[in-house]
């Protein structure tokens, strides 16, 4: 708190300023030094240090985590060889520093990561090395900057219960009346800020997050503005059923060859307003409801919907998107934003997860997180408004002439795109 004012940081990854260095004199960082050095002394004098555990003295069970996160920071879901800041990276991490998981297990097959497959339904893992031993599966997989508030991953993980759904083993400490792990509370503790485990619960060996999934819930946010929304609900209801929904995402030929996808539900509401540079701006959210999701298919609907919405394309506009016969391959068209996309749920049926497990206590911790990066991100946009009444900014912007969908140049066909990448497959091999 300072001056009365409570200051939100945006991020946890800040570090000591110059000025913070520089009142630290090299007395102080050696008296500092020598004063941690006698506390590992004394640690290592009783035993302590750092902290192993017997696997054997322990149960294993099959268990499902319900994740929810802000994916603002991330760079996406799967984990990446050339990052290491995505949300699989920072569970993993936490998984083994809190001892779910054995890091012993070691392989160099874990760095393996996912291709693009589909962007909802978990892609193909390649369930290699330790992932395997862990039994490790994930039931969506999310873009840069997409947050979730429902994703589900099953693992297997340590136990202080000698039965019950997932037990596998039962450990020889572990004791009749022992009470299980509070997952989510242990994980919590550390987790990033804008990673939480909202749940937990037990699940068969067999259990796969990816493929027992029934089925997916996305939600997608905007201000109205001058969005005509029936046109956009009359544009959505045909998106309802089983489509070819190839010319309504990226395409990903190396690992996908059917994009047939079924949509069970579609729905636009307002759902709120906020009031923006003086003007009230109604708040709205389509809901898309499937079995599964092609990679960026719900930001190239959001896409196509808004043009209906700006009175740019017709509502039928997606029939013709869905009718290879008239549009073999999709138009040029940017994407949606990623940001206001949330995967809210990855829902399953009772026979596979009956309940979420979360007390009371830590589902209050996890409200009050969720409340510090709402106050936050209020304070950023009093501030952007700030800044944009400043320059006299007007809430509406002119937006750039229109180039009908139908008249716009195509990608390749999916058969024209598989044979040049056999083909530059053949150049590499020949060269090699």
């Amino acid at each position: 708190v300072h001056g009365g004012v409570r200051v939100f940081r945006m991020t946890d990854n800040a570090t000591p300023t110059n000025n913070t260095k520089r009142n630290r004199n090299p007395q102080e960082e050696g008296d500092e030094q020598q004063a941690k050095q006698q506390r590992m002394t004394r640690n290592e004098r009783k035993g302590k240090g750092v902290r192993k555990l017997d696997p054997n003295r322990y149960s294993q069970r099959h268990i499902a985590l319900r994740l929810s996160f802000i994916g603002g920071t991330f760079q996406g879901f799967a984990a990446q060889q050339h990052t290491q800041n995505t949300i699989e990276h920072h569970l993993m991490c936490a998984l083994k520093k809190t001892c779910l998981i054995s890091s012993s297990e070691e392989s160099e097959e874990d760095g393996a990561v996912d291709s693009g497959a589909d962007e909802s339904d978990g892609g193909d893992v390649k369930m290699s090395g330790r992932r395997k031993k862990w039994s490790y599966s994930r039931g969506a997989r999310t873009d840069k900057g997409v947050s979730a508030m429902g994703l589900v991953v099953g693992v297997r993980v340590r136990s202080k219960v000698r039965d019950g759904k997932g037990v596998v083993s039962v450990g020889s400490g572990v004791g009749e009346n022992d009470e299980e792990i509070n997952f989510p509370q242990v994980l919590n503790r550390v987790l990033p800020p804008e990673i939480r485990c909202v749940g937990w619960a037990p699940v068969e060996p067999s259990f796969n997050a990816r493929f027992d999934a029934a089925h997916r819930t996305y939600k997608y946010f905007f201000c109205r503005g001058n969005l005509n929304l029936e046109r956009m609900r009359e544009a959505g209801a045909q998106l309802v059923g089983s489509h070819d929904f190839r010319n309504f995402c990226k395409m990903d030929v190396v690992n996908v060859s059917n994009f047939t996808r079924t949509i069970l539900a579609f729905e636009l509401n307002v759902i709120g307003h906020v009031r923006m540079n003086g003007v009230d701006v109604e708040i709205c959210e389509v809901q898309l409801q499937g079995h599964a999701f092609l990679w960026h298919q719900v930001r190239c609907i959001m896409a196509i919907l808004f043009m209906v919405g700006e009175c740019a394309e017709e509502p039928d506009v997606v029939s013709y998107l869905l009718d290879l016969s008239r549009c073999p391959s999709k138009p040029s068209y940017a994407l949606a934003s990623e940001l206001p996309l949330l995967l809210y749920d990855c829902a399953y049926d009772t026979k596979h997860v009956s309940e979420w497990i979360c007390d009371q206590v830590e589902r209050d911790r996890i409200a009050a997180a969720w409340n510090l990066q709402l106050q936050a991100t209020w304070v950023q946009a009093a501030m952007v408004t700030c800044m944009a009444q400043t320059l006299g900014a007007s809430t509406t912007s002119k937006q750039p002439s229109h180039v009908p969908l139908s008249k716009r140049p195509r990608e390749n066909v999916y058969e024209d795109k598989v044979k040049n990448l056999s083909g530059k497959k053949t150049i590499k091999a020949a060269k090699a």
